[in-house]
């Protein structure tokens, strides 16, 4: 025997007396080989693949199934080498497919139509005696759409890690402007500490209210505490004579309504989105990290 049981034969081909042998990972290799060539001329040349493909159908005769999967794993190619370019916008990646329905209709149109997978070309000059062994038939087309389906799952990781990658941008842009939006009101709070001390009121007063609001509205008072704190420094430093002592003004009612309240509500607010967006995109970050370990696996997998 040529062949042991690990190899088994797909067709023998006769021409002029010369016998040629191809095996299925010789077929699935030239495959490979030939959308490959198509791809890469579409892509740095822009030749149509078409036409690429019906050249090289004129040349090798070859059926129906592998036309169809040239045309997939072009395809494919095509999409990935597009996707991964970064000035192409991957929400709507559009190229000129090669159409397996186009190519048959213009095979037809020539006369150089194929039967199915064990047909003789009408117009082969040479004699082809098929020889299969066991399971030859399933194992064909099996093994191909196996690499399909690869190249498919690898497509969809490559989708997700890019929408969660473009997520996670959003989010960070999100989190830049509660921090100015956080600033804003830390500084509208400095502005109305140092109004207060110019009138000769206390700012301990003010720190007492603020607190006040920040419990009945369930934020954190002592949050809200260091920020008066802070206030209360910078404008020591700055050379203001500050009133610390608390008075019976900061136990009377609360206007919720007041000016001076709304920003301590706002800095708090911001705060609290910046920690929920932290969390959000530590998570985000993670599985853009297990979208990446797939793909890796994806492809050590070949």
């Amino acid at each position: 025997m040529l062949f042991d049981g690990n190899f088994y034969i797909i067709f023998v081909i006769i021409i002029n007396n010369t016998l040629i042998v191809i095996t299925m990972p010789e077929l699935i290799d030239s495959i490979k080989d030939v959308a490959g060539k198509v791809a890469d001329s579409y892509l740095l040349k822009k030749e149509d693949m078409n036409n690429a493909i019906l050249k090289y159908h004129e040349n090798s005769k070859c059926n129906d199934e592998i036309l169809k999967r040239i045309c997939e794993f072009c395809n494919n190619q095509v999409y990935l080498s597009l996707f991964n370019k970064s000035s192409v916008n991957r929400a709507n990646i559009e190229f000129d497919m090669a159409d397996y329905d186009k190519i048959k209709n213009t095979i037809n149109e020539r006369g150089s139509a194929m039967n199915d997978y064990n047909s003789i070309p009408n117009d082969y000059k040479g004699k082809i005696k098929i020889t299969t062994l066991e399971l030859d038939s399933d194992k064909v087309p099996e093994d191909i759409d196996k690499e399909i389906n690869r190249v498919k799952d690898l497509e969809k990781k490559f989708n997700l890690k890019e929408t969660l990658k473009q997520i996670l941008m959003g989010m960070e842009t999100m989190k830049t402007a509660e921090f100015r939006n956080a600033e804003d009101s830390f500084s509208t709070i400095f502005s109305d500490c140092k109004h207060i001390v110019a009138n000769g009121e206390s700012i301990g007063d003010m720190a007492k209210i603020a607190m006040r609001y920040s419990k009945d509205n369930e934020l954190d008072m002592m949050k809200i505490a260091k920020v008066y704190e802070v206030v209360n420094d910078e404008l020591k430093n700055s050379g203001f004579n500050v009133k610390e002592d608390i008075t019976k003004i900061s136990s009377m009612p609360l206007d919720n309504k007041s000016d001076l309240l709304k920003p301590v509500k706002e800095y708090q607010m911001s705060l609290l989105k910046i920690a929920a967006i932290n969390e959000f995109n530590h998570n985000l970050k993670k599985t853009i990290e297990l979208c990446d370990y797939k793909i890796k696996e994806i492809k050590s997998s070949k």
